[in-house]
C-alpha cells in the first residue's frame, strides 16, 4: 500500500549584487565649473531586485568614490571634489542612470600642485544596494585647465625720462602674471602697446620681457608735452 503527500517548496528572494552596465574609462570636467554641476557621460547600473528600485528622490542604490592616488583627505581627494548622483529613475529594464557632479571648487593649478599628476584622479566607484552588497569598478576623472586672464602687478605704472633723449632709452618694466602657471599653452605672456593711443607712438615695448623704451629720435620736449599716457596690453598664448 502507498499514500501521497503534497510538497511545496518556496524559493525566497535573495538580494543580488548590482552590476555596472555602462562606465567609461575617463570622465572630464573643466576647472571653475560651478558646484552642483553634473558632467560626463552617464553611468548605468543594473539591478534586478525590486527592493533596489531607485529614484532621484529615494536613491536606494548609492555609488561612493574612493581616490586611489596620493591626496589629502578632506581637501583634494576625488571624494572631496565629486559625488555620483542618480539622474534617471530605475526603468523597466532594471537600469538606473547616475552621473558625476561637482562637489567643491575646482582649481586646476591648486590640484596640479597637490597631486603632481596633471589633475587626473584614479578612482574606484562602489555601488551599494539595499542588501548591503557592494560591487566596485575603476575609472578616471580629469580636471581640464581653463584659460584664465593674466593680471598686471604694480599697475598703474609711472616712469620718468629726460627730454631730448636721442637714443633708445629704457624706462622700466611692466610685469604681469598668469594663473595658468602649469600650462605653457596658456601661461606664456606677450606685451604690446595699445595703438589706439597717439601717445604710444614714441614708445616701444619688448613683447617678451615687458621692458618699456623711448624709441630712437623721439624728440621728447618738456615744453611742448610733459606727460604721455597710454595702455599696455598683456596677452596670453591661447593655443
Amino acid at each position: 500500500l502507498s499514500t501521497i503527500a503534497h510538497v511545496t517548496i518556496n524559493v525566497t528572494d535573495v538580494n543580488e549584487p548590482s552590476e555596472f552596465k555602462v562606465l567609461a574609462d575617463l570622465y572630464e570636467v573643466k576647472e571653475n565649473t560651478d558646484v552642483d554641476t553634473k558632467f560626463g557621460d552617464k553611468i548605468v547600473v543594473y539591478d534586478e531586485d525590486a527592493a533596489d528600485v531607485s529614484t532621484t528622490t529615494k536613491p536606494v542604490l548609492t555609488i561612493a568614490i574612493k581616490d586611489n592616488g596620493t591626496c589629502t583627505a578632506g581637501k583634494n581627494c576625488a571624494q572631496d571634489l565629486f559625488n555620483v548622483v542618480i539622474v534617471k529613475n530605475t526603468d523597466a529594464n532594471h537600469e538606473t542612470q547616475f552621473q558625476f557632479v561637482v562637489k567643491s571648487d575646482l582649481n586646476y593649478e591648486q590640484l596640479y600642485k597637490a597631486t603632481a599628476k596633471d589633475d587626473i584622479f584614479d578612482v574606484t566607484l562602489t555601488v551599494t544596494d539595499k542588501g548591503g552588497n557592494k560591487v566596485s569598478q575603476d575609472t578616471k576623472i580629469r580636471v581640464i585647465d581653463e584659460n584664465e586672464e593674466p593680471e598686471f602687478t604694480g599697475e598703474p605704472y609711472k616712469f620718468t625720462v629726460s627730454e631730448n633723449v636721442k637714443t633708445e632709452t629704457l624706462l622700466g618694466t611692466v610685469e604681469a602674471s598668469d594663473p595658468d602657471i602649469y600650462n605653457t599653452n596658456y601661461g606664456t605672456l606677450y606685451f604690446s602697446l595699445d595703438a589706439t593711443y597717439d601717445d604710444a607712438a614714441l614708445f616701444d615695448i619688448d613683447r617678451k620681457t615687458g621692458e618699456l623704451y623711448v624709441v630712437n629720435n623721439a624728440n621728447l620736449n618738456y615744453e611742448e608735452k610733459s606727460e604721455y599716457k597710454f595702455k599696455v596690453i598683456a596677452t596670453d598664448k591661447t593655443t
